[in-house]
């Protein structure tokens, strides 16, 4: 999963950018989107909690670590 998301980084980062940057992003986007999903994974395995509970706002703040990533690579291009 995460390797997929990170291909999706590198393909869209090869459109502006230098190969070797772009395979920075993929590093950086593969790394950082294994650990938040590995983290959320064991934090709902510990806990018990799941999606009809209060584990929807463990998603979400999921989702959002993830877009705070990309928004984080595109900030770093600039």
């Amino acid at each position: 999963h995460a390797g997929l998301n990170a291909l999706g980084t590198v393909f869209c980062f090869l459109l502006f950018v230098s190969p070797l940057t772009a395979l920075a992003a993929f590093v950086v986007d593969f790394v950082t989107h294994y650990n938040i999903d590995w983290l959320k994974g064991n934090f709902i395995r510990l806990t018990g909690i799941n999606h009809t509970n209060v584990g929807v706002y463990l998603t979400y703040a999921d989702q959002a670590l993830h877009q705070i990533v990309y928004i984080g690579l595109v900030l770093i291009l600039l």
